[in-house]
């Protein structure tokens, strides 16, 4: 989901930054991290990011789309996300209309990244959360393309093992250990992907 909505973005031409949650890996802080993952100049200040992100928006007549998918991925999820996160959405909202910031999290981290009733402190902001169960079985296919893709991984044969994948952190979790590789959706390709990115994580 998170994917698509860059993807479509970006098909109409319009701007879009995607970021993983498991790209923030250090303690320092989310504008620093943010700075460092888009390898930007030095010279530059997170407020001159935002004023490039808010006039790209303005001149396409649309909200950059600035996505971070997987906030509970980070290494250090709590301490980041705990004390920046609130702050710059608050910045974002309050000085740069022209910015939509997305973020996406297993709900089960909701309580600790976020405070008591964020997101329900003012009902009219209601339609700022969404919570997504899972793909629905007409959209399996289509997001196991997408991902497939994204992640140069090519597939060979077919299997009722495409099911597995409803669950969108188990088909983000497959990908990311099966990158560039072919698979064939074979027990091994299944039950053994866990122990493969632990292994990954752990280099």
């Amino acid at each position: 989901m998170a994917l698509n909505i860059v993807e479509e973005q970006l098909k109409r031409n319009k701007p879009a930054i995607f970021l993983f949650g498991s790209n923030f890996r250090s303690e320092f802080n989310l504008r620093e991290q943010i700075m460092d993952i888009l390898d930007l100049p030095r010279t530059w200040n997170f407020e001159d990011l935002l004023e490039i992100l808010n006039i790209s928006g303005r001149i396409h007549n649309t909200k950059t789309v600035l996505l971070i998918d997987g906030l509970n991925e980070s290494v250090h999820w709590q301490k980041i996300w705990q004390h920046d996160l609130e702050i710059l959405i608050s910045e974002i909202n309050e000085k740069y209309s022209n910015i939509l910031f997305v973020t996406t999290f297993r709900s089960s981290y909701e309580a600790v990244i976020f405070p008591n009733d964020y997101f329900h402190y003012d009902s009219s902001k209601f339609g700022n959360r969404i919570e997504v169960d899972g793909f629905e079985n007409d959209d399996v296919g289509e997001a196991i393309s997408k991902y497939f893709k994204h992640y140069n991984i090519k597939f060979e044969g077919g299997s009722l093992a495409l099911n597995h994948f409803n669950e969108p952190l188990y088909l983000k979790i497959f990908c990311e250990t099966k990158r560039g590789q072919i698979v064939a959706f074979k027990n091994e390709d299944l039950f053994d992907v866990f122990d493969q990115f632990l292994e990954k994580c752990n280099r």
